[in-house]
């Protein structure tokens, strides 16, 4: 036992001595090819199902969330690189009104969502949503269709299963 201990005690700063790396550049840089050639061969399904993903997982839904989940149901969304190109999109198609927030750090409520689900899926609008556009005839609009319960309030904050969910009921 002690022959082991006394074993151990010698090997100890050997095993913690660390190796060095040889510092080869052109490794570096044929690993950073390698890297962005199989990005560019990435099967779009791919890139959309890892969107879905990264809504679903959300605590709190973004307005980006929102812009990535109306361009998927549209099968538009790989026309765009970046959420802010598919913001302004989705802005300038009169489904969101974005103003000067910042689409990756606004929580989404449920009445823009709804909203955006009514105007992108073409649903039965009352008419006083078609005239005043207020997120509060959206949520009286959707809770007619059946798309949420009733006693939600336009001003809650959803998570991304919630918007996930929101949106798929709107489109089918």
């Amino acid at each position: 036992m002690r022959k082991l201990f006394l074993l151990i005690l010698l090997a100890a700063p050997l095993a913690a001595q660390r190796a060095t790396r040889p510092k080869n550049k052109a490794v570096k840089a044929e690993k950073a090819e390698a890297v962005a050639d199989v990005a560019s061969v990435v099967p779009a399904e791919d890139i959309e199902m890892a969107a879905v993903r990264a809504i679903q997982v959300r605590s709190k839904a973004t307005y980006a969330d929102l812009c990535r989940i109306i361009l998927l149901q549209r099968a538009e969304f790989l026309r765009f690189k970046t959420d802010a190109e598919r913001c302004d999109f989705v802005s300038s198609l009169g489904l969101l009104s974005l103003g000067d927030k910042d689409p990756y750090a606004t929580p989404v409520t449920l009445g823009v969502t709804l909203k955006s689900a009514i105007y992108a899926h073409s649903l039965e609008q009352s008419l006083m949503l078609r005239l005043t556009g207020w997120s509060w005839y959206a949520l009286q609009s959707a809770e007619a269709l059946g798309i949420v319960p009733e006693g939600s309030s336009v001003s809650d904050e959803i998570s991304g299963a919630e918007l996930m969910q929101i949106m798929d009921e709107a489109l089918n």
